[in-house]
């Protein structure tokens, strides 16, 4: 005998959840951090901002987005409108709260990107915000209506293909942002340094 799970019942659980967790960041923030405020002389209040439009925006929204094609008992066309829009609103609400914590550091003169938390927070973010180019990418191979078997030898080539031109964009990106090798210039040495140096 097999359980079967159905997927209403189930979201229901979810939305409450979602709720009960929204309600309880919100009066986090409010009531033990002092609230919210994009400008404020206590710069605690604009990091505040960060974890609501994280966990509302980001997790919660996002969420939403991706179970609104099993919760909606919609045509698929309109299920995909929902679906977009709830990750459209996710990744902007979760850039606004990125945003907040730097704009925090910023004039709290606090070192921005100093944790594995940070990085990890950056890299979600731009991963979560490649998904529509890498779905866009996917439509443009015609895979899901060409008749393609999808995990033939040819759906295998044309998706790492994908990935390998979103990887060569992001190299090319790290490549501009670094620095030239003629501008990195390590000025510290010792005498063991130099006492070995070879003269060109």
């Amino acid at each position: 005998m097999a359980l079967v799970l159905r997927a209403t019942p189930v979201t229901f659980v979810v939305h409450v959840l979602a709720v009960v967790c929204a309600v309880m960041v919100l009066v986090w923030c409010s009531s033990f951090r002092g609230g919210l405020a994009w400008e404020a002389p206590n710069k605690s209040l604009i990091f505040n901002i960060h974890p609501v439009l994280m966990l509302i925006g980001l997790i919660i929204i996002g969420g939403e987005g991706i179970i609104s094609y099993k919760a909606l008992p919609l045509k698929k066309e309109v299920k995909k409108v929902i679906h977009l829009v709830f990750h459209a609103v996710a990744l902007i609400l979760g850039i606004v709260g990125i945003w907040a914590a730097f704009k925090f550091h910023n004039e709290s003169s606090i070192p921005n990107l100093y944790s594995l938390h940070s990085w990890l927070g950056i890299g979600i973010i731009v991963l979560y915000g490649a998904q529509p180019a890498i779905g866009f990418l996917e439509k443009l191979t015609f895979l899901e209506m060409g008749g393609l078997d999808k995990y033939g030898s040819e759906a295998y080539l044309v998706n790492f293909t994908a990935i390998a031109t979103i990887l060569y964009g992001t190299f090319v990106l790290l490549t501009v942002y670094a620095k030239n090798d003629q501008e990195v210039v390590d000025h510290g040495y010792s005498a063991v340094d130099s006492y070995y140096a070879i003269p060109y």
